[in-house]
């Protein structure tokens, strides 16, 4: 996991290492507080390394973030990006992927439609395991219009855990 701040010229940047096993994890805040960094500046990040196909890469777990106790939609997974620049459109395309590495059909191809995308602000979208598929491993497309003109596209692996922690 990493957690690490996204406003430029602010510098700060947390790491852990935690076995796929670890139902939870305590974050010391206690720097965070020291050095006056809200919420809204602080971006986390997990991951672990899988096989897609014959290949070993990235894959992004979802992670709970909480202060208190409290009740999250099931099988419900927030995503947010950070532009580096103001964006005309945002596309997002989702398929999971099969056990040899290829992906199967795409269960999501859409824009954001949200019509402003200024730089350097949270841009969120949702994505609900019963629309998706079963848990399991799933491509993730970004695709964005960038606001000066031309394009630019990301690929992320995602692990959806859905129904699991629905208990």
């Amino acid at each position: 996991m990493r957690a690490e701040t996204l406003k430029h010229g602010r510098y700060y940047r947390m790491d852990t290492f935690r076995p796929v096993e670890a139902v939870a994890y305590r974050w010391p805040s206690g720097l965070l507080r020291a050095e006056r960094i809200p919420r809204r500046e602080l971006g986390v990040i997990g991951w672990t390394q899988a096989s897609i196909g014959d290949v070993r890469s990235d894959v992004y777990v979802p992670l709970r973030i909480r202060q208190q106790r409290g009740v999250s939609a099931c099988g419900t997974y927030d995503v947010v990006l950070w532009p580096g620049e103001q964006l005309a459109e945002v596309y997002v395309s989702v398929a999971p992927v099969r056990a040899d590495g290829r992906l199967g059909a795409f269960v999501r191809e859409d824009s954001l439609n949200y019509g402003y995308y200024p730089a350097e602000s949270p841009i969120k979208f949702r994505l609900r395991q019963v629309e998706v598929g079963p848990p399991g491993i799933y491509y993730l497309k970004i695709g964005a219009r960038l606001g000066s003109g031309g394009t630019s596209t990301k690929e992320y692996w995602l692990y959806l855990s859905g129904g699991a922690a629905c208990g």
